[in-house]
């Protein structure tokens, strides 16, 4: 048996490493990227949401087409087209054009995390999976945060466009070592014909419905013609994208694995947490940045503190894990996000470093807990020839839930910033004593006329921005309250206890 080179196993969880690092690349880049290209603050979170579609819509691809030209050649073909698309966001100068190639990356970056996971699992050295499915999952939960990091520090201290060129000598690197002296392993290839009806009912459920919660907002929701005939084509093409994969031999998304309860099981946690995840990533990240005077780089310490602990604590209880029953650390993992989302609850304007510190920390002690172990409990019961699509299913219902957390939670997060602008001002006449009192302090800073005016204003918008954000964060903690409630139904009341040996 010949032994695979380190180099070509480091190039392939570096493609995977590229994949999910681009996914929050422009988090807290956005604004500088609006800022250049000429929009608003408020659609900025479009390179994100873009993005994730794209993924989404890129992952049920990968096993068609590597069945046949195979896992190798779609590697090195994806990082091909992934580079030139790359090299475009580094050119371009117009918002919708750059919101496109973002949806295009997310297109290629899909065969760069999946098709080399393929080729990890075929390798002789690999037949484990245990051995390295931790190091997936770090790479899952972690680099988003590293990629908000890099990002936001580029942006800051030299330029937003800095993003895409860490791209290239990473992929350049996996280019040399794959798509040269690599011999790919022997991986069975099944004979199929591709469902190419229902990819194109799940494509078009996906992006009329993704496009009509992403906008919605800008657009008025159901009051646009636009929007009210994306949700209804999304709808009837969603209803006929279930009848016809729970109907077809070989369907592109393989719908009966949710037959199984701990599928169901996993990917229902997982959708609930990992769009609270990126929410909290993307809320923090924003309201840090806008209205709290935080620069990119103090936010990617804060930001650091969360990916740090989530790097400890799957590097060193990595057996731990193993040898205990999964429910345990997901149990802990939705406790922990649960303090992390409270503690949240009671930040305001004048909060300090170390309490945002602390439920960065929580979070990601939470963030290292619950991705393994919902991985484990996904693959419980698979049978080993549906492992793949298992695996597909649980990363575009991952990247999916991340997409749209992103949006509903910006999109909360503004409608309740609005709401708090007009209570808090509608106190703020010229007659009345708290506006008296107001121009009287100032007037004592040497604050007068139009200057006074601006600072009321900032502080307005800077008081209704936290206490948004307290609002969203409220709900997103007694949304994984609810989230334990079932976790404990199925655990405790119905004794659906999964039991695992090492």
């Amino acid at each position: 048996m010949n032994k695979t080179p380190f180099s070509a196993i480091l190039a392939l969880f570096i493609s995977m490493f590229v994949a999910v690092l681009n996914y929050m690349l422009t988090t807290m880049a956005s604004p500088y990227i609006v800022g250049d290209l000429g929009a608003s603050t408020d659609i900025s979170t479009y390179t994100i949401s873009f993005f994730a579609m794209g993924n989404v819509l890129g992952f049920p691809l990968v096993s068609p087409i590597a069945r046949k030209i195979g896992y190798k050649r779609l590697l090195v073909i994806s990082v091909c087209f992934f580079l030139l698309v790359n090299s475009a966001c580094i050119q371009v100068h117009h918002y919708p054009l750059f919101i496109g190639l973002r949806f295009l990356l997310g297109i290629f970056a899909a065969p760069l995390f999946l098709a080399a996971q393929e080729i990890l699992f075929a390798l002789p050295e690999m037949k484990e999976k245990n051995h390295f499915l931790p190091i997936i999952a770090l790479i899952t939960a972690v680099t988003p945060v590293i990629g908000a990091c890099v990002g936001g520090w580029l942006s800051y201290d030299y330029d937003w466009r800095g993003n895409f060129l860490i791209n290239i000598p990473l992929l350049i690197y996996v280019l040399i070592f794959i798509g040269t002296n690599f011999e790919e392993p022997q991986i069975p290839y099944s004979k199929k014909p591709t469902d190419w009806i229902g990819y194109m009912f799940f494509v078009l459920s996906v992006v009329s419905i993704n496009v009509f919660i992403i906008m919605g907002q800008e657009l008025d929701w159901f009051r646009s013609s636009f929007l009210s005939f994306l949700f209804a084509v999304g709808v009837v093409c969603f209803l006929f994208f279930l009848l016809w994969e729970l109907h077809h031999e070989n369907p592109i998304v393989d719908l009966s694995l949710l037959t199984k309860k701990t599928f169901r099981f996993s990917l229902l946690l997982l959708f609930f947490l990992f769009s609270s995840y990126t929410g909290m990533i993307l809320l923090l990240t924003l309201w840090l940045n806008l209205f709290a005077n935080y620069t990119p780089i103090w936010i990617a310490i804060l930001l650091g503190h969360m990916a740090l602990a989530g790097m400890f604590l799957t590097l060193f209880v990595d057996k731990w894990l193993y040898r205990i029953n999964p429910m345990i650390p997901l149990a802990v993992a939705l406790f922990l996000f649960i303090v992390s989302c409270f503690h949240t609850t009671t930040f305001n304007v004048e909060v300090n470093f170390g309490r945002i510190s602390f439920s960065r920390i929580l979070a990601g002690f939470s963030l290292a807990l619950f991705l393994m172990p919902l991985l484990r409990i996904s693959l419980l019961g698979i049978p080993k020839e549906k492992t793949s699509s298992a695996l597909c299913f649980f990363h575009v219902i991952r990247i999916l839930s991340g997409g749209l957390g992103a949006s509903v939670y910006t999109t909360l997060w503004y409608r309740r910033r609005v709401f708090f602008h007009e209570r808090l001002g509608e106190d703020l006449t010229p007659y009345s004593p708290v506006t008296d009192g107001y121009f009287a302090a100032a007037k004592n800073l040497h604050l007068q006329g139009a200057a006074a005016e601006v600072e009321l204003s900032d502080l307005l918008d800077k008081q209704s921005t936290a206490l948004a954000l307290e609002d969203t964060f409220y709900l997103m903690s007694w949304l994984m309250v609810g989230l334990a409630l079932y976790f404990l139904w199925n655990t405790i009341y119905k004794k659906r206890l999964f039991s695992m040996t090492g």
